[in-house]
């Protein structure tokens, strides 16, 4: 995918929800291996400590949580066995949900997502810059969330990436990016600046309420990951 090709706009809310920036996520071959990807030990900052923070972000009273992008599961695993928390995952792709599944977790078809419960709070654990018409998926994963709920995102840091494409940082744009640890999977992803992510969840009506900065101090001093947590405003 072109790198200076803008990100397109203007699909139904439902479409967006299930829209990615490009097929590989519809190759099962593709999902497998990134599957097994996301629990090597050669992913050890993620493991280790980026799931640490967003789980910290998560608020204390909150019941139901969905790990929306649950991907193999681990981090709803990781969820459901912390203990006072009814967790659930879901994921776009089908064969990513029956991995998810054999970790013995609570994990959704698409179907359940608008007639279950709505939740206390839901992870959108590096899923972001991956999705097409962020507008659109916000507004719909926000009919998700129980009033005054919360949602926590962790993405990689919109200033490193800019800086390692050499691209303006305010700008949107999409890049491709080998997945960490040298598992030879690249992914296409979309670079938004931090005003242009804060104006998309104010609009979808949720404010940011706590922010953490994560350095990977092995691969330089830009923070790698930025974790935030958005509350949703009650309107009267």
């Amino acid at each position: 995918m072109n790198s200076d090709v803008e990100v397109s706009s203007g699909i139904s809310s439902v479409e967006a929800a299930n829209t990615l920036v490009e097929p590989q996520w519809c190759d099962d071959d593709f999902v497998r291996q990134y599957a097994e990807a996301e629990t090597s030990t050669r992913n050890a900052f993620e493991l280790n400590y980026n799931t640490l923070s967003v789980y910290n972000l998560i608020p204390g009273d909150a019941r139901r949580v969905l790990d929306y992008g649950c991907g193999n599961g681990y981090f709803t695993e990781m969820l459901a066995k912390g203990g006072g928390i009814d967790a659930y995952g879901y994921d776009i792709s089908p064969v990513m949900r029956e991995i998810a599944r054999d970790r013995d977790i609570a994990v959704l078809e698409e179907k359940d997502l608008s007639s279950v419960e709505k939740f206390d709070c839901i992870v959108l654990k590096l899923v972001l810059h991956y999705i097409d018409d962020l507008d659109s998926f916000i507004r719909q994963v926000g009919n998700y969330v129980k009033p005054g709920g919360t949602i926590v995102i962790s993405i990689p840091n919109p200033h490193r990436t800019a800086a390692q494409y050499e691209k303006p940082y305010n700008t949107t744009f999409t890049y491709e990016n080998e997945l960490g640890g040298n598992f030879g999977l690249n992914c296409t992803m979309i670079h938004r600046p931090l005003s242009e992510i804060a104006r998309i969840f104010r609009e979808g009506g949720f404010l940011p309420t706590q922010m953490e900065e994560l350095v990977d101090e092995e691969r330089g001093v830009l923070p790698k990951r930025i974790n935030i947590q958005f509350k949703q405003l009650l309107v009267e």
